[in-house]
C-alpha cells in the first residue's frame, strides 16, 4: 500500500516522498491527513511498479498545483 500525501507523518516509514501503509498504520494515517489518495498494488508486480513510478511523478505535479488552488482560495 502507497500512499501521497501533502504532509508526512513521523511514525509511518516513507520511500521517494511516499509514505508507506501497513495493516497498523492505515486507519490512522487516513484519519489524521485532509488529503489523501492510496495506491494499492503488489510490489512483485512489474506492471504495478512502472504504474506506481508513473503515478509518483504526475501525481507530485498535481499535489502543488492543489496546494496552490487551496491557498488561493483562503486569501
Amino acid at each position: 500500500i502507497a500512499l501521497i500525501s501533502f504532509t508526512s507523518a513521523t511514525d509511518v516509514p516513507e520511500e521517494e516522498g511516499v509514505l508507506v501503509l501497513s495493516e497498523a498504520n492505515f486507519d490512522s494515517v487516513i484519519k489524521s491527513h485532509e488529503y489523501v489518495l492510496v495506491e494499492f498494488y503488489a510490489p512483485w508486480c512489474g506492471h504495478c511498479k512502472k504504474f506506481f513510478l508513473y503515478i509518483q511523478k504526475k501525481l507530485f505535479f498535481i499535489i502543488e498545483n492543489l496546494i496552490k488552488t487551496k491557498k488561493q482560495k483562503s486569501v
